[in-house]
């Protein structure tokens, strides 16, 4: 599972068709007063292109993935729902 993307780079760099996929998966519980909240981290590996990931080459970039999370569905699925709202993230295809 991944998405295709137009992402601008921290360095600056426009890619058109940027391959990104989720890796490193990450649940933390927190107590809040109304019970238990979870929190699901994860890392956006953002490639120049699928053939570069499929190459092994390493990420241009990569970034943290937040969001809140429901136990009830599945937890890679959530967070590429949470990177698609990614703001510098454009064009978005799921592949």
């Amino acid at each position: 599972m991944a998405i295709q993307a137009k992402i601008t780079t921290i360095q600056g760099v426009t890619l058109e068709k940027s391959y990104i996929n989720i890796s490193n998966p990450q649940i933390q519980k927190v107590k809040t007063e109304e019970g238990n909240k979870y929190i699901l981290g994860a890392n956006a590996c953002v490639y120049a292109n699928k053939q570069a990931c499929i190459d092994n080459k390493p990420p241009v970039e990569g970034f943290s993935v937040t969001c809140d999370l429901d136990l009830s569905k599945n937890v890679i699925d959530q967070a590429y729902v949470a990177l698609k709202t990614n703001e510098r993230l454009s064009n978005i295809v799921d592949c």
